[in-house]
């Protein structure tokens, strides 16, 4: 949190190297961690969720007038949430391949504690973006994640 989303790459080459870096990571994120569906569905559930992610930001940023700075927030945005995804696949992985109740619960608590540390960098990249307080960005960021995933629920399997 030393420099804001402003001083973000928005080259185009970037943009498409950060989505696609994100697309990677998060289709096999949700691929390990929901062994009853394919590779297709999965990418399917997390290009639903990236398709909200990208109209809420844009809505958030027309509705304050500065909607020049999408390709920064958008880079910003998805950029940590890949270093998020990074650490959380090996939890994953942990979660699903063991029986251990404390290393399971070591995961959980990790997951929980990284996915708080990611809150409050969006919350500041919301922040610098769109000038609403830190805590308000994170209320977005969270609100948005919950879109993202009751967008893509239907196409969960349910059991």
């Amino acid at each position: 949190m030393r420099t804001g989303p402003d001083r973000a790459p928005t080259a185009t080459v970037f943009i498409v190297s950060v989505v696609t870096f994100y697309l990677f990571l998060s289709t096999i994120s949700v691929f390990i961690s929901r062994t009853n569906i394919t590779f297709l569905i999965a990418l399917i559930i997390v290009l639903t969720g990236l398709l909200v992610e990208v109209s809420c930001v844009w809505l958030l940023l027309a509705f304050k007038s500065v909607t020049y700075r999408f390709r920064a927030t958008l880079v910003a945005l998805l950029g940590t949430s890949s270093i998020l995804l990074v650490f959380l696949v090996p939890f994953n992985l942990l979660v699903l391949n063991t029986d251990s109740e404390s290393a399971v619960f070591f995961a959980n608590t990790s997951y929980w504690l990284i996915f708080g540390w990611w809150l409050a960098v969006a919350g500041y990249i919301y922040n610098r973006a769109i000038n609403v307080s830190i805590i308000q960005g994170s209320a977005l960021a969270l609100l948005i994640e919950v879109l993202s995933v009751i967008a893509s629920s239907p196409m969960q399997p349910t059991s």
